[in-house]
């Protein structure tokens, strides 16, 4: 880019006075200027596609699944607007705002096939694949002069309409993942404690795993705070985690048996949510001597 600027204001200069000068060698000229266009325009959607390739929401790893993915999708939506209106604008110039806006949705659909449950994850990466390479041809047409051909036009009706399928895809899969869950633990303590809650509380439905999966993670994140501490804090939340620790193993034995659903197994629940929370009106106790200590 720092290279391809001085010669496209040469060649632009070129043009201007073969004009001037009665126009000989001017299809020579505005080819020059043409191709310094075109190799510029290359270079703004290869850095943006770097970008967006090296780009990432340092937020993001803090966050739950479901957080994100709804952070995702609202920056599809307010994205869609300006996409839409290059695409529909054969004479929208290649590397602006739209065409930027329209990599960027891509990039985020391919954050939320990540995220998602399958058959939506697969749906989403196949949907996203060859619009890359269509937007990549139609910056070129419209780069070249040639926005308003047949060709041009076929190719951005034909990206639209891939787009608003994958805006909908996107819509869909979200769904199912508020619904569903993604079978994936949280990643903070909050959101796994909401997790196995929300397993403890409904042992009948199948969560994948992430109830359990959260237990594990808490009771890890008790044991590496307690490595850290000393005196009366230490032994207190070692022994509530020993407590949580210990009922839980309890449970997934009975489990293993097949017992899961036994008057036992359902006392243990009992004690383990309690150990894990407490009444609404007072911090919850695990949270409060894992967090405070962190």
């Amino acid at each position: 880019m720092r290279n391809t600027v001085p010669l496209l204001v040469s060649a632009i200069k070129i043009t201007l006075t073969t004009i001037s000068q009665g126009g000989q060698g001017l299809a020579e000229a505005k080819e020059n200027r043409n191709y310094v266009i075109r190799k510029m325009s290359y270079d703004i959607r290869e850095i943006m596609r770097v970008l967006q390739l090296t780009t990432y929401d340092e937020d993001d790893w803090a966050m739950d699944d479901l957080t994100v993915l709804k952070k995702d999708q609202d920056n599809i939506t307010n994205k869609m607007a300006r996409a839409t209106e290059w695409l529909t604008d054969p004479n929208a110039a290649p590397g602006g705002i739209g065409e930027s806006a329209l990599r960027q949705i891509l990039a985020d659909a391919k954050k939320v096939a990540d995220r998602v449950n399958e058959p939506y994850a697969g749906r989403i990466k196949q949907a996203v694949e060859d619009l890359p390479e269509l937007t990549d041809k139609l910056a070129d047409l419209r780069a070249n002069g040639q926005g308003n051909t047949p060709e041009a036009l076929q190719l951005s009706r034909a990206i639209n309409a891939k787009l608003n399928a994958l805006q909908k895809l996107v819509d869909d899969a979200i769904q199912d993942a508020v619904k569903n869950g993604t079978g994936k633990p949280a990643n903070t303590l909050t959101g796994k404690m909401d997790q196995a809650q929300a397993w403890l509380a409904n042992p009948s439905v199948n969560d994948k795993g992430v109830g359990r999966k959260a237990i594990e993670g808490l009771v890890a994140e008790g044991r590496r705070v307690a490595q850290n501490l000393s005196g009366p804090g230490k032994r207190e939340l070692e022994e509530l985690r020993n407590n949580v620790d210990t009922l839980y193993k309890q449970l997934d034995a009975l489990i293993g048996k097949g017992q899961g659903n036994s008057p036992e197994a359902q006392a243990i629940r009992q004690q383990l949510a309690k150990k894990l929370d407490s009444n609404p009106l007072d911090s919850n106790p695990w949270l409060s001597r894992v967090t405070l200590m962190l």
